[in-house]
């Protein structure tokens, strides 16, 4: 994104130089100068600690008035007949000078040479010389080609960057860059930087990128020799669900800056297919590599597992092997050193199963199945297992419990549980206005077939069934901590469709196979993690569930934008917007690019002269919660809320208006309209929409 950045700046600079170029080949040829340029002499750059003279020396061979603006931080205006001469103490970044003869003195023909020098510390920098002849209509000539310039080759001072977040067992190659202000002070590139650990050393340390041998808390080096050799690794201590903060403390040339860096756990999600199984039968277990907030979780390097039973090895084994069954690997209490690629269908992780084949259980039994990391795996990336410092280690775990029943007579099945996901309903376009309802792939339903049999296996007809769903408390992003933590049950929960009935519970009877089918269960418009229990209604301990999530697909989060240069936005909520929803910043990756071109737009255009040089950061709020939907701003599960009845599928945002006046808003409001943002009022905040959303 930085690069981005520079980009932009370089094209500008490319356009006014292309533009002034131009400019100057037009007086050129009015004016018929002659041009003699000399090629600038360079001195060799010294220690940035010393102080630095810079000299300009003009002088031209015809006493005719001549003007000059130096171009530097604020600039300086200059004036002299036949020479022109001034000394100031040297400062970072580059120096322009815009030097203009008055033609209209020469005679016509009359030709007047002109040299100008730049030296520091007595050197000469820069050297350029150019003739100019009488005759021109203009009072005074432009310098031909491009102006005269110089850049030292300092900087005032420099900034650095250990990242946003960096995930347990994983590292971040620290960012130094030079900062240039019109400020004193002056840091050379090519001088020291030491980097020490200075808060969070127990969860963190320096490596050596090449050798992968550690460095400990405490590195030194020039920029180009840290950013090609180390990196910050998370490998001590692991943090809690809520990560913890480590700061790096950097100094160079008597200059000291401080960046702070997010440590994040992993942990491995334990899932059974069935968690209550009878004697004899089995479950597949999935497991699989999560954040704190349960997102499927990437690393370089997929874990190798061992997966144990932690008590009551008498009632089953553990397998391994093809998840085909055509091939067992290993069958026995623990399974040793399991990669995590073993893949079904969309599936991303581990697959073992569990069998209750051993000593039956007069009474219900629960059989605790633990899972820990024993290894670094293997490599999605070009580098080999052993680049990676963290082998061996069993500190990332997960863990889940599958019950063993006593036989029963009766058996209840939901026979398709895939699809595992599916859209939140979301209320029809209207008045122009759309809230995702015409979004391409929106489907907020699926159908579930239910199958019921005895002991045997055969087929029980003409049996009452139901089927219904709980949600799990604060998930998709509803946290609620001043609201309404429970979502009530019933049909805001969804609705089941079948056998001309509705309703959530929906009461079903089984066919002659001893089937039931519910023809489409439509999804609430509340998005989050969903239990869905199938049970016969004669014996409620007869009974299947499956998770189901709803969910928009695809949204990311804007929070997770890393940004190296300066930030031209932050984020606020109130403290109740933050307790209900504190991941509320959710969108398509086509509106965050968008979004965040319009506020860097607006963000450059308020440092500029035309924005009064005011640097404004634009104030981020709501956008979707994590898993898009519903975004019920008190918190209370109200769906007919008119007020905030967008947000729901990650093309909306609102914006603070903390500091901004009208004029701002009206230059936010165009900047945002050319990268797809329209304005539309919900709330006291400024709201836009994106991409075709409102």
């Amino acid at each position: 994104m930085r690069q981005r950045i520079f980009n932009r700046r370089n094209c500008l600079v490319a356009v006014l130089l292309l533009g002034s170029s131009a400019l100057f080949s037009q007086v050129t040829i009015q004016d018929k100068i002659s041009i003699t340029p000399k090629p600038p002499v360079l001195i060799q750059s010294t220690t940035s600690s010393e102080s630095h003279t810079l000299r300009f020396e003009g002088s031209w061979d015809v006493p005719i008035f001549a003007r000059m603006y130096t171009s530097h931080c604020f600039g300086r205006f200059d004036t002299g007949t036949g020479s022109m001469t001034f000394e100031i103490p040297l400062t970072a970044g580059g120096y322009t000078f815009d030097f203009q003869p008055r033609v209209a003195e020469l005679q016509p023909h009359q030709v007047c040479n002109v040299t100008l020098t730049l030296k520091v510390d007595g050197a000469i920098v820069m050297q350029r010389s150019a003739s100019f002849v009488g005759g021109s209509l203009d009072i005074f000539a432009l310098w031909p080609g491009d102006y005269p310039s110089y850049t030292p080759p300092y900087n005032t001072t420099f900034a650095f960057s250990v990242g946003d977040s960096i995930f347990y067992e994983e590292g971040w190659t620290p960012a130094i860059q030079g900062v240039d202000t019109c400020g004193p002070g002056l840091w050379d590139p090519a001088s020291s930087v030491n980097l020490q650990i200075v808060g969070g050393g127990n969860l963190t340390q320096f490596y050596d990128y090449n050798t992968r041998l550690p460095q400990g808390a405490s590195i030194s080096g020039t920029v180009q020799q840290i950013e090609d050799n180390y990196e910050l690794v998370a490998d001590g201590t692991i943090p809690d669900s809520s990560g913890a903060v480590v700061t790096v403390q950097a100094t160079s040339d008597g200059s000291t800056q401080t960046a702070s860096v997010k440590i994040k756990p992993y942990y491995f999600r334990v899932t059974a297919d069935e968690p209550r199984i009878t004697y004899g039968d089995g479950t597949v277990m999935r497991i699989q590599m999560v954040d704190a907030y349960g997102n499927e979780h990437y690393r370089a390097a997929t874990p190798s597992v061992r997966i144990r039973m932690a008590d009551s090895l008498t009632y089953g084994t553990l397998w391994y092997g093809y998840s085909d069954s055509s091939r067992v690997l290993q069958m026995a209490d623990t399974l040793n050193d399991i990669p995590s690629i073993v893949t079904m269908q969309s599936y991303s992780g581990v697959e073992a199963r569990f069998y209750a084949i051993e000593k039956q259980p007069k009474d219900s039994v629960g059989v605790d199945i633990a899972v820990e990391k024993t290894g670094e795996g293997f490599m999605t990336d070009y580098y080999p297992p052993n680049a990676i410092p963290f082998p061996g280690r069993d500190t990332v775990r997960g863990a889940t419990q599958v019950k063993v029943v006593v036989p029963v007579t009766k058996k209840l099945k939901i026979v398709n549980h895939a699809p595992w996901e599916i859209w939140p309903s979301l209320p029809a376009s209207g008045a122009g206005e759309s809230r995702g309802a015409d979004r391409a792939g929106y489907i907020p339903k699926r159908p579930f077939i239910i199958k019921l049999t005895n002991g045997a296996g055969d087929p029980l007809a003409s049996e009452e069934i139901a089927i219904g769903t709980t949600f799990e408390e604060k998930s998709g992003g509803h946290q609620h901590d001043s609201g309404t933590v429970i979502l009530p049950p019933g049909i805001k929960q969804g609705i089941f469709y079948g056998q001309e009935d509705l309703g959530n519970p929906l009461f079903l009877t089984t066919d002659e196979f001893g089937m039931a089918l519910v023809d489409s269960f439509v999804a609430s418009q509340i998005s989050g993690s969903y239990l869905v229990t199938a049970w016969l209604a004669s014996d409620t301990t007869v009974k299947d569930t499956i998770n189901l999530a709803v969910k928009v697909p695809g949204l990311v989060n804007f929070r997770d934008l890393i940004i190296l240069d300066e930030r031209p936005f932050v984020f606020s909520q109130t403290p109740r917007g933050t307790g209900n929803h504190p991941s509320n910043t959710w969108c398509t990756a086509q509106m965050g690019d968008s979004l965040f071109l319009a506020i860097l737009d607006f963000y450059e255009w308020s440092r500029s002269e035309k924005g009064e040089g005011k640097a404004i950061q634009t104030s981020i709020n709501d956008m979707s919660l994590l898993s898009g939907g519903l975004f019920d701003i008190s918190a209370d599960w109200n769906t007919e809320h008119a007020s905030h009845s967008f947000h729901r599928v990650g093309l909306s945002v609102d914006v603070n208006k903390n500091g901004l006046n009208p004029d701002d808003i009206i230059f936010l409001t165009k900047f945002m309209k050319m990268r797809g943002g329209i304005r539309n009022s919900e709330r006291p905040q400024i709201h836009f929409g994106f991409n075709g959303g409102n």
